[in-house]
């Protein structure tokens, strides 16, 4: 036996072996043989019926779903371009404050003055430890404040509007 032989013999083990274990149902059809010297088709009638096999075997694929573990076609159709009410949407994240550092108070508890804290109108005295909101009041030093929450670090600096 040739290798080519061997070759081709091995390839339509395969092809017959995925498609009986994708479920697919075969109809009795004699196989192709590629590259033989009699040609494909042996004549008017096998031509026929090896074409009816490939039709039914791409219209029993074509009408399942290969794709989605239940085989069953989706519910919707997929459009990315509508914009559906129905469809589950995640609701926008809330927009992050503009914190401002308006001064530090130094002495024996350190206090910083913040102005844009959520839930606070106007300016808000806050030391280390406070939470404000969704907002925590990290560290309060002498020049700066570090501010964390909301997926955020903030680091304050005193506003020096002098310079």
């Amino acid at each position: 036996m040739s290798d080519l032989r061997l070759v081709r013999l091995v390839a339509q083990a395969l092809i017959l072996g995925a498609l009986v274990a994708g479920g697919m149902v075969l109809t009795p059809a004699p196989l192709l043989v590629f590259g033989s010297e009699q040609g494909p088709a042996r004549g008017a009638a096998h031509g026929r019926e090896s074409s009816a096999a490939l039709d039914s075997l791409i219209s029993a694929s074509a009408s399942e779903a290969p794709f989605r573990a239940s085989r069953t076609p989706a519910t919707r159709r997929y459009d990315p371009l509508n914009n559906d009410p129905a469809l589950p949407t995640e609701p926008p994240a809330p927009p992050k404050p503009l914190l401002r550092l308006s001064g530090i108070v130094w002495g024996e508890r350190p206090s910083a003055v913040i102005e844009g804290l959520p839930g606070a109108s106007g300016p808000r005295v806050v030391r280390s430890g406070d939470v404000v909101g969704e907002l925590r009041v990290r560290r309060v030093a002498r020049e700066q404040v570090i501010v964390a929450g909301l997926d955020t670090l903030w680091v304050l600096l005193v506003e020096e509007p002098w310079r």
